[in-house]
């Protein structure tokens, strides 16, 4: 009798360190023997996004104990504010032209204990299914080595600028450091590599294919929560109260 190996589904969750115009840390471990990759990141994400993401993929997808969550979190002062992704860095935008409200309005310790109270959910949740999984703070991904300007970060001429996120050599040495069982595909990160364009634009047109929310590549759209039955049902309910 002949046995059919089945592929394990990998669930990947992050803001646009996880998918971006180019191919990602999650990418590369969707290019895995075995591995199926389902991409359910978004870029802007915050911390709460993720874990409402988590909660439709689990009712979603049917996660099981067979499936393997991966989680690369954001800042912890992120705040996504509508249904489009529209967010802000409290430190790094507001910070700028409002230092006084900053200061005496926003308490950084209350952003990280409010991630933690995210995260312990997300892990209650996970350990739950008994399914395998890996959650990431922005500090496990940014200080993989030692930075040397914008060495890890592709300058686009359409922008005139350094990209605000890191290259896909950098995105190997994340894997390479925090999922060291994983095989994944040498030769294509360097076909990716060769692909790179020299515009932004350019980039995320020769990639499409690749990294677009189509396919495998998804993620549930804010304005569209509430049109299942159950939920409008739940949520009927909770204005009677």
């Amino acid at each position: 009798m002949e046995v059919v190996e089945t592929k394990k589904r990998l669930f990947a969750f992050g803001d646009s360190h996880t998918a971006y115009v180019y191919p990602s840390w999650a990418t590369i471990l969707g290019t895995c023997e075995g591995i199926t990759l389902y991409n359910c990141a978004r870029a802007g994400s915050d911390n709460l996004t993720m874990l409402q993401q988590l909660i439709r993929v689990i009712r979603g997808k049917n996660i099981s104990k067979d499936d393997i969550i991966a989680i690369q979190l954001t800042n912890t002062d992120r705040i996504v504010y509508d249904g489009n992704y529209q967010w802000i860095d409290v430190f790094n935008q507001i910070l700028k032209h409002d230092k006084d409200f900053v200061l005496n309005n926003y308490e950084f310790d209350y952003g990280v204990g409010r991630t933690m109270d995210w995260i312990y959910c997300i892990k209650l949740l996970l350990d739950n299914i008994g399914c395998e999984y890996h959650i990431h703070p922005l500090d496990d991904f940014m200080n993989i080595t030692e930075k040397n300007g914008n060495q890890y970060n592709y300058y686009w001429d359409d922008l005139k600028e350094y990209d605000g996120h890191f290259d896909i050599e950098w995105h190997k040495k994340y894997v390479d450091r925090y999922y060291p069982n994983y095989k994944y595909d040498e030769d294509k990160i360097e076909e990716w590599k060769s692909m790179v364009q020299t515009t932004k634009d350019g980039t995320e047109k020769a990639f499409m294919n690749i990294t677009s929310f189509t396919g495998l590549h998804f993620s549930y759209d804010y304005k569209m929560l509430y049109t299942e039955k159950e939920e409008k049902d739940l949520l009927n309910k909770l204005k009677e109260q």
